[in-house]
Protein backbone atom coordinates (compact mmCIF):
# COMPACT_ATOMS: atom_id res chain seq x y z
CA UNK A 1 0.00 0.00 0.00
CA UNK A 2 1.14 3.76 -0.74
CA UNK A 3 1.83 6.06 1.75
CA UNK A 4 0.36 9.38 1.95
CA UNK A 5 4.15 10.85 1.02
CA UNK A 6 4.82 8.42 -1.93
CA UNK A 7 0.93 9.30 -3.07
CA UNK A 8 1.81 13.38 -2.20
CA UNK A 9 5.23 12.82 -4.25
CA UNK A 10 2.83 12.05 -7.68
CA UNK A 11 1.32 15.06 -7.44
CA UNK A 12 3.49 17.81 -10.03
CA UNK A 13 4.69 20.79 -8.06
CA UNK A 14 2.54 23.30 -10.55
CA UNK A 15 -0.43 21.51 -8.73
CA UNK A 16 0.81 21.76 -5.60
CA UNK A 17 1.05 25.42 -5.76
CA UNK A 18 -2.14 25.74 -7.45
CA UNK A 19 -3.33 24.09 -4.44
CA UNK A 20 -1.99 26.20 -1.84
CA UNK A 21 -3.20 28.98 -3.72
CA UNK A 22 -6.59 27.45 -3.37
CA UNK A 23 -6.74 26.53 -0.07
CA UNK A 24 -6.47 30.32 0.85
CA UNK A 25 -9.21 30.86 -1.20
CA UNK A 26 -11.18 28.51 1.13
CA UNK A 27 -11.74 31.08 3.85
CA UNK A 28 -12.31 34.04 1.77
CA UNK A 29 -14.98 31.97 0.28
CA UNK A 30 -16.34 30.75 3.73
CA UNK A 31 -16.48 34.64 4.36
CA UNK A 32 -18.54 35.64 1.11
CA UNK A 33 -21.10 32.91 1.98
CA UNK A 34 -21.87 34.58 5.57
CA UNK A 35 -21.84 38.08 4.00
CA UNK A 36 -24.67 36.73 1.53
CA UNK A 37 -26.57 35.21 3.98
CA UNK A 38 -26.79 38.17 6.53
CA UNK A 39 -28.17 40.16 3.64
CA UNK A 40 -30.31 37.52 2.68
CA UNK A 41 -31.44 37.26 6.15
CA UNK A 42 -32.48 41.28 5.39
CA UNK A 43 -34.04 40.40 2.87
CA UNK A 44 -36.33 37.95 4.17
CA UNK A 45 -36.99 39.76 6.88
CA UNK A 46 -38.54 42.55 4.54
CA UNK A 47 -40.56 40.15 3.02
CA UNK A 48 -42.04 39.02 6.54
CA UNK A 49 -43.13 42.43 6.75
CA UNK A 50 -44.77 42.49 3.32
CA UNK A 51 -46.82 39.36 4.23
CA UNK A 52 -47.71 41.75 7.64
CA UNK A 53 -48.84 44.39 5.53
CA UNK A 54 -50.92 42.24 3.32
CA UNK A 55 -52.23 40.40 5.87
CA UNK A 56 -53.78 43.91 7.94
CA UNK A 57 -55.21 45.23 4.71
CA UNK A 58 -58.22 43.29 4.81
CA UNK A 59 -58.08 43.30 8.24
CA UNK A 60 -58.67 47.04 8.29
CA UNK A 61 -61.40 46.92 5.71
CA UNK A 62 -63.00 44.24 8.48
CA UNK A 63 -62.65 46.69 11.15
CA UNK A 64 -63.89 49.63 9.19
CA UNK A 65 -66.80 47.39 7.74
CA UNK A 66 -68.31 46.01 11.38
CA UNK A 67 -68.13 49.92 12.54
CA UNK A 68 -70.19 50.55 9.45
CA UNK A 69 -72.27 48.05 10.49
CA UNK A 70 -72.46 49.24 14.15
CA UNK A 71 -73.93 52.95 12.99
CA UNK A 72 -76.13 51.20 10.63
CA UNK A 73 -78.14 48.93 13.26
CA UNK A 74 -77.91 50.97 16.44
CA UNK A 75 -79.71 54.68 16.28
CA UNK A 76 -79.70 55.00 13.09
CA UNK A 77 -82.60 57.73 12.57
CA UNK A 78 -81.90 57.72 8.06
CA UNK A 79 -84.62 56.38 5.87
CA UNK A 80 -82.03 54.19 4.67
CA UNK A 81 -80.54 52.07 7.54
CA UNK A 82 -81.30 49.09 6.19
CA UNK A 83 -79.84 49.15 3.26
CA UNK A 84 -76.25 50.54 4.82
CA UNK A 85 -76.52 47.50 7.25
CA UNK A 86 -77.03 45.17 4.22
CA UNK A 87 -73.88 47.12 2.74
CA UNK A 88 -71.43 46.75 5.88
CA UNK A 89 -72.93 42.93 6.28
CA UNK A 90 -71.46 42.42 2.51
CA UNK A 91 -68.22 44.27 3.17
CA UNK A 92 -67.39 42.65 5.90
CA UNK A 93 -67.75 39.46 4.44
CA UNK A 94 -65.78 40.61 1.50
CA UNK A 95 -62.87 41.44 3.68
CA UNK A 96 -62.85 38.18 5.49
CA UNK A 97 -62.83 36.56 2.03
CA UNK A 98 -59.92 38.10 1.63
CA UNK A 99 -58.41 37.89 5.08
CA UNK A 100 -59.13 34.22 4.83
CA UNK A 101 -57.05 33.67 1.24
CA UNK A 102 -54.21 35.92 3.01
CA UNK A 103 -54.20 33.20 5.72
CA UNK A 104 -53.98 30.35 3.45
CA UNK A 105 -50.71 31.98 1.82
CA UNK A 106 -49.15 33.62 4.74
CA UNK A 107 -51.18 31.83 8.40
CA UNK A 108 -48.13 29.84 9.37
CA UNK A 109 -45.76 32.07 8.44
CA UNK A 110 -47.10 34.81 10.62
CA UNK A 111 -47.75 31.61 12.91
CA UNK A 112 -51.64 31.95 12.98
CA UNK A 113 -51.58 28.40 14.46
CA UNK A 114 -52.45 26.44 17.50
CA UNK A 115 -49.07 26.41 18.39
CA UNK A 116 -48.19 30.31 17.10
CA UNK A 117 -51.07 31.55 19.06
CA UNK A 118 -50.99 29.56 22.22
CA UNK A 119 -46.99 31.02 22.78
CA UNK A 120 -48.70 34.61 22.92
CA UNK A 121 -51.87 33.79 25.23
CA UNK A 122 -54.19 34.54 22.08
CA UNK A 123 -54.91 30.64 21.73
CA UNK A 124 -58.48 30.46 19.05
CA UNK A 125 -57.93 33.93 18.20
CA UNK A 126 -57.62 33.57 14.61
CA UNK A 127 -59.86 34.19 11.16
CA UNK A 128 -61.62 31.18 11.67
CA UNK A 129 -62.71 32.71 15.14
CA UNK A 130 -63.24 35.97 13.76
CA UNK A 131 -65.54 34.48 10.50
CA UNK A 132 -67.40 32.35 13.58
CA UNK A 133 -68.77 35.31 15.55
CA UNK A 134 -69.32 37.55 12.56
CA UNK A 135 -71.69 34.86 10.91
CA UNK A 136 -73.64 34.91 14.19
CA UNK A 137 -73.46 38.52 14.03
CA UNK A 138 -74.92 38.99 10.90
CA UNK A 139 -77.74 36.06 11.14
CA UNK A 140 -79.27 38.53 13.48
CA UNK A 141 -78.38 36.04 16.46
CA UNK A 142 -75.76 38.70 17.89
CA UNK A 143 -75.75 41.22 20.72
CA UNK A 144 -73.60 44.29 21.65
CA UNK A 145 -71.57 42.07 23.60
CA UNK A 146 -70.94 39.85 20.30
CA UNK A 147 -69.89 42.99 18.30
CA UNK A 148 -67.47 44.61 21.17
CA UNK A 149 -66.09 40.81 21.62
CA UNK A 150 -65.59 40.39 17.77
CA UNK A 151 -63.96 44.17 17.63
CA UNK A 152 -61.44 43.06 20.30
CA UNK A 153 -60.94 40.08 18.26
CA UNK A 154 -59.72 42.22 15.44
CA UNK A 155 -57.39 43.84 17.36
CA UNK A 156 -55.50 41.06 18.57
CA UNK A 157 -55.23 39.92 15.36
CA UNK A 158 -53.82 42.92 14.32
CA UNK A 159 -51.22 43.01 16.75
CA UNK A 160 -50.63 39.47 16.27
CA UNK A 161 -49.66 40.03 12.89
CA UNK A 162 -47.54 43.15 13.44
CA UNK A 163 -45.62 40.82 16.14
CA UNK A 164 -45.17 37.77 14.02
CA UNK A 165 -44.40 39.78 11.00
CA UNK A 166 -41.68 41.60 11.99
CA UNK A 167 -43.17 44.63 11.72
CA UNK A 168 -42.70 45.59 15.38
CA UNK A 169 -39.12 44.96 14.54
CA UNK A 170 -38.15 47.17 12.03
CA UNK A 171 -34.79 48.45 11.86
CA UNK A 172 -34.97 51.47 10.12
CA UNK A 173 -36.78 54.63 11.35
CA UNK A 174 -38.94 55.86 8.49
CA UNK A 175 -40.64 52.17 7.96
CA UNK A 176 -40.58 51.90 11.64
CA UNK A 177 -42.84 54.90 12.38
CA UNK A 178 -44.99 54.35 9.49
CA UNK A 179 -45.31 50.74 10.53
CA UNK A 180 -46.42 52.35 14.28
CA UNK A 181 -49.04 55.17 12.71
CA UNK A 182 -50.74 52.31 10.58
CA UNK A 183 -50.19 49.13 13.08
CA UNK A 184 -51.08 51.38 16.63
CA UNK A 185 -52.23 54.61 16.00
CA UNK A 186 -54.67 54.18 13.13
CA UNK A 187 -56.38 51.36 14.37
CA UNK A 188 -56.56 52.55 17.96
CA UNK A 189 -58.44 55.86 16.42
CA UNK A 190 -60.66 54.13 14.18
CA UNK A 191 -61.97 52.49 17.68
CA UNK A 192 -61.75 55.28 19.11
CA UNK A 193 -64.03 57.21 16.18
CA UNK A 194 -66.58 54.05 16.97
CA UNK A 195 -66.68 54.72 21.06
CA UNK A 196 -67.36 58.29 19.89
CA UNK A 197 -70.30 57.60 17.43
CA UNK A 198 -72.13 55.07 20.04
CA UNK A 199 -71.56 57.19 23.24
CA UNK A 200 -73.72 60.25 21.38
CA UNK A 201 -76.55 57.42 21.11
CA UNK A 202 -76.69 58.39 25.20
CA UNK A 203 -77.63 61.26 26.37
CA UNK A 204 -76.64 61.25 30.01
CA UNK A 205 -73.63 62.66 32.55
CA UNK A 206 -71.55 59.49 32.25
CA UNK A 207 -71.41 59.48 28.14
CA UNK A 208 -70.80 63.54 28.22
CA UNK A 209 -67.52 62.30 30.94
CA UNK A 210 -66.37 59.48 28.67
CA UNK A 211 -66.69 61.54 25.60
CA UNK A 212 -64.71 64.39 27.18
CA UNK A 213 -62.13 61.48 28.07
CA UNK A 214 -62.69 60.33 24.10
CA UNK A 215 -61.36 64.24 23.13
CA UNK A 216 -58.65 64.10 25.10
CA UNK A 217 -56.99 60.58 23.59
CA UNK A 218 -58.19 61.21 20.76
CA UNK A 219 -56.44 64.46 20.38
CA UNK A 220 -53.24 62.90 22.08
CA UNK A 221 -52.78 59.32 21.72
CA UNK A 222 -54.66 58.50 18.40
CA UNK A 223 -54.68 61.41 15.57
CA UNK A 224 -51.47 62.85 17.44
CA UNK A 225 -49.90 59.85 17.28
CA UNK A 226 -50.84 59.28 13.72
CA UNK A 227 -49.38 62.92 12.81
CA UNK A 228 -45.98 62.77 14.86
CA UNK A 229 -45.47 59.05 13.69
CA UNK A 230 -45.78 60.13 10.25
CA UNK A 231 -43.88 63.47 10.32
CA UNK A 232 -41.20 61.38 11.64
CA UNK A 233 -41.07 58.74 9.11
CA UNK A 234 -41.14 61.53 6.23
CA UNK A 235 -38.45 63.06 8.30
CA UNK A 236 -36.41 60.38 8.55
CA UNK A 237 -36.48 58.66 4.97
CA UNK A 238 -33.61 60.33 3.29
CA UNK A 239 -31.32 58.79 5.96
CA UNK A 240 -32.29 55.11 4.33
CA UNK A 241 -31.90 53.89 1.03
CA UNK A 242 -32.57 57.17 -1.02
CA UNK A 243 -35.94 59.43 -1.10
CA UNK A 244 -39.11 58.20 -1.58
CA UNK A 245 -40.72 60.30 -4.59
CA UNK A 246 -44.00 59.89 -3.09
CA UNK A 247 -44.08 59.34 0.68
CA UNK A 248 -43.85 62.93 1.41
CA UNK A 249 -46.59 64.23 -0.81
CA UNK A 250 -48.90 60.95 -0.42
CA UNK A 251 -48.88 61.03 3.25
CA UNK A 252 -48.91 64.91 3.22
CA UNK A 253 -52.02 64.75 0.92
CA UNK A 254 -53.63 62.01 3.51
CA UNK A 255 -52.72 63.91 6.51
CA UNK A 256 -54.53 66.86 5.64
CA UNK A 257 -57.61 65.25 4.69
CA UNK A 258 -57.91 63.57 7.55
CA UNK A 259 -56.71 66.73 9.72
CA UNK A 260 -60.23 68.31 8.14
CA UNK A 261 -62.73 66.56 10.50
CA UNK A 262 -60.78 65.37 12.95
CA UNK A 263 -59.29 68.85 14.62
CA UNK A 264 -63.19 69.59 14.38
CA UNK A 265 -64.52 66.81 15.94
CA UNK A 266 -62.04 67.55 18.80
CA UNK A 267 -62.88 71.21 18.80
CA UNK A 268 -66.12 70.50 19.30
CA UNK A 269 -66.00 68.14 21.86
CA UNK A 270 -63.96 70.05 24.44
CA UNK A 271 -66.35 72.54 23.89
CA UNK A 272 -68.83 69.54 25.43
CA UNK A 273 -71.48 70.61 22.45
CA UNK A 274 -75.00 68.85 22.86
CA UNK A 275 -75.29 68.62 18.99
CA UNK A 276 -75.13 64.66 18.59
CA UNK A 277 -75.75 65.02 14.84
CA UNK A 278 -72.67 66.99 13.98
CA UNK A 279 -70.69 64.61 16.36
CA UNK A 280 -71.76 61.54 14.53
CA UNK A 281 -70.91 63.47 11.61
CA UNK A 282 -67.67 64.60 11.90
CA UNK A 283 -66.73 61.02 13.72
CA UNK A 284 -67.97 59.49 10.26
CA UNK A 285 -65.86 61.85 8.19
CA UNK A 286 -63.03 60.95 10.29
CA UNK A 287 -63.15 57.78 10.29
CA UNK A 288 -63.72 57.42 6.51
CA UNK A 289 -60.23 59.65 6.23
CA UNK A 290 -58.61 57.89 9.05
CA UNK A 291 -59.18 54.55 6.72
CA UNK A 292 -58.25 56.39 3.01
CA UNK A 293 -54.80 57.44 5.51
CA UNK A 294 -54.33 54.09 6.32
CA UNK A 295 -54.55 52.80 2.92
CA UNK A 296 -52.15 55.54 1.63
CA UNK A 297 -49.38 54.84 4.40
CA UNK A 298 -49.57 51.24 4.14
CA UNK A 299 -48.66 51.52 0.23
CA UNK A 300 -46.02 53.90 1.06
CA UNK A 301 -44.69 51.36 3.43
CA UNK A 302 -44.51 48.57 1.07
CA UNK A 303 -42.67 51.04 -1.03
CA UNK A 304 -40.26 51.65 1.77
CA UNK A 305 -39.70 47.93 1.88
CA UNK A 306 -39.17 47.05 -1.85
CA UNK A 307 -36.40 49.47 -1.61
CA UNK A 308 -34.75 48.37 0.97
CA UNK A 309 -35.30 44.93 -0.41
CA UNK A 310 -33.56 46.34 -3.65
CA UNK A 311 -30.71 47.71 -2.07
CA UNK A 312 -29.65 44.81 -0.33
CA UNK A 313 -30.54 42.67 -3.76
CA UNK A 314 -27.69 45.20 -5.17
CA UNK A 315 -25.61 44.97 -2.16
CA UNK A 316 -25.61 40.92 -2.76
CA UNK A 317 -24.87 41.13 -6.77
CA UNK A 318 -22.29 43.84 -5.81
CA UNK A 319 -20.24 41.63 -3.51
CA UNK A 320 -20.85 38.25 -5.45
CA UNK A 321 -19.61 40.09 -8.37
CA UNK A 322 -16.50 41.78 -6.34
CA UNK A 323 -16.00 38.31 -4.76
CA UNK A 324 -16.04 36.64 -7.60
CA UNK A 325 -13.54 38.78 -9.31
CA UNK A 326 -11.00 39.15 -6.54
CA UNK A 327 -11.01 34.99 -6.53
CA UNK A 328 -10.39 34.88 -10.53
CA UNK A 329 -7.60 37.38 -10.29
CA UNK A 330 -5.91 35.33 -7.72
CA UNK A 331 -6.10 32.30 -9.68
CA UNK A 332 -4.89 34.00 -12.27
CA UNK A 333 -2.09 35.46 -10.29
CA UNK A 334 -1.48 31.63 -8.58
CA UNK A 335 -1.47 30.28 -12.36
CA UNK A 336 1.28 32.99 -13.21
CA UNK A 337 3.31 32.36 -10.13
CA UNK A 338 2.93 28.76 -10.67
CA UNK A 339 4.10 28.98 -14.49
CA UNK A 340 7.20 31.43 -13.19
CA UNK A 341 8.46 28.63 -10.88
CA UNK A 342 7.94 25.46 -13.14
CA UNK A 343 8.73 26.69 -16.69
CA UNK A 344 12.50 27.35 -15.31
CA UNK A 345 12.19 23.92 -12.83
CA UNK A 346 11.36 22.29 -16.98
CA UNK A 347 14.29 23.52 -18.31
CA UNK A 348 16.47 22.94 -15.58
CA UNK A 349 15.62 19.35 -15.44
CA UNK A 350 16.12 19.20 -19.32
CA UNK A 351 19.46 20.50 -19.10
CA UNK A 352 20.49 17.53 -15.94
CA UNK A 353 18.92 15.27 -17.98
CA UNK A 354 22.40 14.73 -20.35
CA UNK A 355 24.71 16.35 -18.20
CA UNK A 356 24.22 13.20 -15.89
CA UNK A 357 24.33 10.69 -18.78
CA UNK A 358 27.71 12.57 -19.60
CA UNK A 359 28.67 12.21 -16.05
CA UNK A 360 27.82 8.82 -16.15
CA UNK A 361 29.79 7.65 -18.88
CA UNK A 362 32.93 10.13 -17.46
CA UNK A 363 32.98 7.76 -14.20
CA UNK A 364 33.01 4.38 -16.41
CA UNK A 365 35.54 5.76 -18.50
CA UNK A 366 37.28 6.50 -15.27
CA UNK A 367 36.63 3.32 -14.10
CA UNK A 368 37.93 1.48 -17.40
CA UNK A 369 41.34 3.80 -17.42
CA UNK A 370 42.18 2.83 -13.78
CA UNK A 371 41.80 -0.71 -14.63
CA UNK A 372 44.77 -0.37 -17.13
CA UNK A 373 48.12 -1.86 -15.90
CA UNK A 374 49.36 1.44 -17.50
CA UNK A 375 47.45 4.31 -17.37
CA UNK A 376 48.16 6.77 -19.98
CA UNK A 377 48.14 10.68 -18.05
CA UNK A 378 47.06 11.85 -21.22
CA UNK A 379 43.47 10.41 -21.39
CA UNK A 380 43.09 10.44 -17.82
CA UNK A 381 43.60 14.57 -17.92
CA UNK A 382 41.25 14.74 -20.75
CA UNK A 383 38.56 12.31 -18.88
CA UNK A 384 39.14 14.66 -15.96
CA UNK A 385 38.33 17.52 -17.79
CA UNK A 386 35.10 16.66 -19.23
CA UNK A 387 34.30 15.11 -15.81
CA UNK A 388 35.12 18.61 -14.44
CA UNK A 389 33.12 20.77 -17.44
CA UNK A 390 29.96 18.27 -16.29
CA UNK A 391 30.34 18.97 -13.14
CA UNK A 392 30.02 22.56 -13.28
CA UNK A 393 27.52 22.86 -15.70
CA UNK A 394 25.50 20.25 -13.19
CA UNK A 395 26.66 23.02 -10.46
CA UNK A 396 25.40 25.79 -12.49
CA UNK A 397 21.98 24.47 -12.98
CA UNK A 398 21.50 23.52 -9.08
CA UNK A 399 22.48 27.28 -8.26
CA UNK A 400 19.74 28.01 -10.88
CA UNK A 401 17.42 25.66 -8.94
CA UNK A 402 18.39 27.30 -5.38
CA UNK A 403 17.86 30.51 -6.91
CA UNK A 404 14.18 29.71 -8.08
CA UNK A 405 13.99 28.16 -4.78
CA UNK A 406 15.21 30.20 -2.00
CA UNK A 407 15.62 33.77 -4.29
CA UNK A 408 17.93 36.30 -3.33
CA UNK A 409 19.84 34.77 -0.67
CA UNK A 410 20.71 32.10 -3.50
CA UNK A 411 21.67 34.32 -5.92
CA UNK A 412 24.10 36.06 -3.11
CA UNK A 413 25.74 32.42 -2.17
CA UNK A 414 26.19 31.73 -5.70
CA UNK A 415 28.24 35.13 -6.43
CA UNK A 416 30.24 34.43 -3.34
CA UNK A 417 31.08 30.79 -4.32
CA UNK A 418 31.89 32.01 -7.57
CA UNK A 419 34.18 34.83 -5.98
CA UNK A 420 35.77 32.52 -4.10
CA UNK A 421 36.69 29.69 -6.66
CA UNK A 422 38.20 33.05 -9.06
Amino acid sequence: METVQSQQNRIRIGTKIFLIAASFALPIAVLVWFMVSSINANIEFAHKELEGTAFLRPLMAVQKGIHDFTVATQGCQAADCGAQANAAKAAVSSALARLEEENRAHGESLQFTADGLGKRGRAGIDVAKLRTQWAKIESGGGTADDLTSLMTNIRTVITHAGDTSNLMLDPDLDSFYLMDAILVGAPQMQDRLGDIYKQTLNSTVEADTILAVDAALLDECDYGRVVASSTTAMNEDPNFYGVSATLRPSVTAALEKLGVPAKSLIGLLKTRSKDSGQIRALAMAARNAELSYWNTAVTELDRLLEARIADYAGQRVRSLSVSGLAIIAASILAFVLMRSITIPLEKLVRSLGPGATLLTGCVERIAMVSQQERPDPDEASIICDELNAHADDMRKAVLELARQVRGAEAESLANSAAGSRD
